[in-house]
Formats: C-alpha cells, structure tokens, sequence
C-alpha cells in the first residue's frame, strides 16, 4: 500500500520513522509493504531542511506541496493527515474519503467539528475513517471503544485526555508555583507559547464530543460540553484541597442512561478541575493519561498510557494503518436518537474560593455564604465546598472570577 503523509512536524515525523526504520518487520505483521509515497511540506525552508539533513529518502521526489497531487494519484490508497490546520484538515479529508482514498487523523479539532460529515462520506466511498490518536494520544481507547460500543450500553465514561494540563495540576500538587511550573512546561514543550487550548479546557472538551458521538451516534457541538479548565486554580487551592484529602484533576465525564442516575433517554457531558478522593484517577501523573468506561455487559475497561509526544501518538496512528489493512471499516453515523442533554443540570458540590480583590464584591460573597455546607476558611478570603449545585451555576460562578472545582468523591 502507499501512503501520503499530510504535514511533517513532530507526529509526521515519528509516523515515517516507525515505518521506514524496519520495513521487513512491518511487511511481515501487515500482509503487504507500506510505502510513503508522497509527503506534503508546503514551506520551502522546511523542505530544504528536510533534504539537507537527509531525514526522507528520495526527498526531491517524495515531498510535494500540493496535495492534487496526492489526490488524482491512483496507486495512493491511504492519507495520513497530521497538519496542525482544521479548516484545511477537514478539506484534506473530505477530499481524500471522497476520491476512495482511506484516512487517518491525528487532528482533534477537525474531528470534532465534522465528525458526521465524515462519518458519511467514509460510508459512501466504502472506506476507513481512523482518528484513534486524535483522543488519547498514544493510548489505544478508540479501537476497543469501537468494538464495545457495538453490544454494550456505555454509562459512564472518566477521562484524563489532556497530558499538558495533568503535567501542571501534578506539579501544583507538590506545592509548586503556578508562575514556576507554567515556565517550566512551556520550556519543555508540554504547553504552546499560548496555552489557552489546553489550560481553558477547549482540547480535552473536543476529545470528550468525539468519545461521546462515539458512543452516542448523536451530532454534538464541542462548544456544547459544559465546561470550564483549570485558568482559576492555583497551588494555593491544590493545598487546602490536599489538606482535605482530594488530588486534583482535569477530568472529562459523559453520563448516559439509568445507570448513571439519569432518565433512559438522557446523557450529560462535561469537562472540570475536579478534586478527587480515593480514586484510581490519582495515581494518573505528569503526562500520562487514562480513559475509564464502563458497558453494560463489558464492566469497567481503563486505558493508560502516554497522552502525547512524538512515539506515542505516531503509534497510534500507525495502529490505525494496520487496522486499515486487517480489517472492515467500522463507522459510527448519526442515529435517529431522541435523546436529552442535561448536562447543564447536572448537580455536585464545587469547591469554591473567593479571592482577595473579589472580597469587597458583597453580593459574591452573600451569594457563595448562601451555597456553603462546609466553610474551609474565612478571614482573608472565603474558601467553602457548596452544597450540589448545577454545572451550569458553576459556570456562572467560574466566570465572576471565583476559584471553583468540583469535587467529585464517586469516580473510581
């Protein structure tokens, strides 16, 4: 089979290294040779950079910067769409899927944004739509999702799907500085230059609407998903909550059904800092991650393992390219589904902190006394858990600027 790989940054890369390093090894596990065939790099200063280091063999005839070229070529059976662009990732693979070209993605927010559409036409070009590294990075969740989701009701689903967020949460839970542990990441590499993705939630948000029309079949907004990131937290929160006996973590939730405590036909869907007691989900450190569900027949299956980095996710997608060659397609197209979103409806205690500059605000400060079941700390600042509240007061509260995470004592 030949291949095409779309974009050749650090996931590109690591997909053609894993390929090209044992060529034998991977014809024998995969029933035919794979070949990278063409590789699109637009920038000429990248594509000198790449031929000068010598990092693709036959580089002048490999790389491209024009993916017609990819697409009218008929002996290109597969694209590998690792670009760092949603609006021309989802052109990329419409048009792949639509010329019979099978796919698979990395790209998490051209996933989520058309999922459907996709979904439809892999089904009318009778090809494979794989996204397994656009949700857990280098944990392999999706392929056995896909297979449970198929003879089980998924009533629950806990995830840790944000490694750069569980990276500063674990060093705040040590005490450490926020102004510290953010320029430490950043220098790493585990967060971008501007971290709004990860810290306000949006990247674990867009993992948890793809897992959710996963197991669903219903067409959901990722702007949909109540939620809010860890912008309004600190080491001054993760210490009082430690003192309490929680950790704390980003974790992204989907309740279905009776099982969960909802009626037969509703589901909720929400991403928050959220404090936890007893959990498996505390032993999930630095920049690994789990996903946790749980089937009607199945029980509870957990995935753990690197959430990103250049292997890791190069993996996945390579797993995907052996599924691509060993298997049927499987696809997941919307349902005529009457189900309710209460996500916003949903109650739990939060933690919640008023800070200091808030602290002349009287009608914040009437508002969260009226809420408290248990008052952590009142001199300088007011620190109280709530009573159960909904996700969508949460919200409201986090966006007044209060220090707000829920706290969470059932997820396993």
């Amino acid at each position: 089979m030949k291949i095409a790989i779309l974009g050749f940054g650090t996931v590109g890369q690591g997909v053609y290294n894993i390929l090209t390093k044992s060529k034998k090894n991977y014809q024998e596990k995969f029933g035919e040779a794979v070949e990278v065939a063409k590789i699109l790099v637009y920038d000429d200063n990248e594509k000198n950079a790449i031929i000068e280091k010598q990092i693709v063999e036959n580089a002048e005839q490999v790389l491209t910067p024009d993916f017609d070229e990819i697409l009218t070529d008929p002996e290109i059976d597969l694209t590998v769409e690792v670009t760092s662009s949603k609006d021309k990732a989802i052109e990329y693979i419409r048009q792949s899927l639509a010329a019979g070209k099978h796919v698979t993605t990395a790209n998490k927010s051209a996933i989520a944004a058309d999922f459907m559409n996709l979904q439809e036409l892999a089904i009318k070009n009778n090809v494979h739509l794989k996204f397994e590294a656009s949700v857990g990075g280098g944990i392999p969740v999706l392929a056995p999702l896909s297979r449970v989701v198929a003879f089980n009701e998924i009533s629950k689903l806990h995830g840790i799907i944000n490694s750069s967020t569980n990276y500063v949460l674990t060093e705040l839970c040590k005490g450490r500085d926020l102004d510290e542990v953010m320029v430490e990441a950043r220098e790493l590499g585990i967060l971008e230059a501007d971290p709004t993705d990860d810290v306000a939630g949006y990247d674990a948000r867009r993992k948890l609407a793809i897992l959710a029309m996963m197991i669903l079949q219903i067409d959901i907004a990722e702007e949909n998903v109540s939620s809010f990131g860890i912008t309004q937290v600190d080491s001054h929160d993760t210490e009082i909550l430690r003192e309490q006996g929680y950790d704390l973590k980003l974790i992204a939730e989907l309740l279905s059904g009776e099982e969960a405590g909802l009626k037969e036909n509703q589901f909720a869907i929400s991403v928050f800092p959220t404090a936890i007691k007893d959990s498996k989900f505390s032993r999930v450190n630095g920049m690994m991650n789990e996903v946790a569900f749980f089937g009607s027949h199945s029980g509870e299956l957990r995935f753990y393992g690197a959430g990103g980095s250049m292997y890791p996710t190069a993996n996945a997608i390579v797993s995907d390219i052996y599924e691509i060659l060993t298997t049927e397609p499987i696809y997941f197209p919307a349902l005529e589904n009457s189900y309710e979103d209460v996500s916003e409806d949903i109650e739990s205690s939060f933690y919640i902190r008023i800070p200091e500059k808030l602290m002349d605000d009287k009608s914040i400060l009437d508002e969260i006394n009226s809420l408290a079941e248990k008052v952590i700390q009142n001199d300088k600042e007011v620190i109280i858990f709530s009573k159960a509240i909904s996700n969508q007061k949460a919200i409201e509260l986090f966006e007044c600027g209060l220090h707000i995470i829920r706290i969470n004592k059932a997820i396993d």
